[in-house]
């Protein structure tokens, strides 16, 4: 209980320092999530209850015009937080996020789309999985940052990757942490 306890006085300091700076309208929204509430419940693991895509709620902390860190909620519990380095991600990007199963583990992911770099037919993307193992989101950069779009193909669980302007595709498959072309080209 004494783990519990130091937890939420860490994220309580970090987002309440983050919501009094003004800087910014989201992270001010965070200051309505009772802190409390995190990971306390006795038993609580979303390994053995496992969790679907409609429970997951993501949060963003952001430092000026860039996404600090990422929380990720299962209900109202906090799953994850993910930090990340500053000035990676733009805060525009924060409304397109992205819930889905898209490693077919059964856990869900995210993908954050940067509308804001679109160009050329396509945009950044950055993907976040969830390691099973060491229970955090992390970032997956073996898939292709700038493309054109992507598709889950559900049937043979492996996703489908266009390239910039959709002139040409590539099929990714999960497997040992990362996704390996198996597929087409990417150009």
């Amino acid at each position: 209980m004494f783990k519990y306890s130091i937890l939420i006085a860490l994220v309580s300091i970090l987002l309440i320092s983050a919501c009094n700076s003004g800087s910014n309208s989201k992270a001010k929204k965070l200051q309505s999530i009772k802190k409390r509430e995190y990971n306390i419940r006795p038993g609580f693991d979303p390994l053995i209850k496992g969790f679907g895509c409609d429970e997951l709620k993501i949060k963003t902390v952001l430092a000026g015009s860039k996404i600090k860190q990422i929380v990720v909620l299962m209900g109202e519990n906090l799953l994850d937080t993910v930090l990340l380095p500053q000035g990676k991600i733009p805060a525009s990007a924060e409304s397109d996020i992205i819930i889905s199963d898209y490693n077919f583990d059964g856990f869900c992911e995210f993908v954050i789309p940067d509308k804001k770099s679109e160009s050329r037919g396509g945009m950044d993307y950055y993907y976040f999985v969830f390691d099973t193992l060491n229970r955090h989101f992390i970032e997956i950069t073996s898939l292709p940052k700038f493309i054109g779009n992507f598709k889950l193909d559900v049937k043979n669980q492996r996703v489908k990757i266009y390239c910039p302007d959709e002139v040409c595709f590539a099929y990714y498959k999960f497997e040992n942490k990362e996704f390996k072309l198996v597929q087409g080209e990417f150009k």
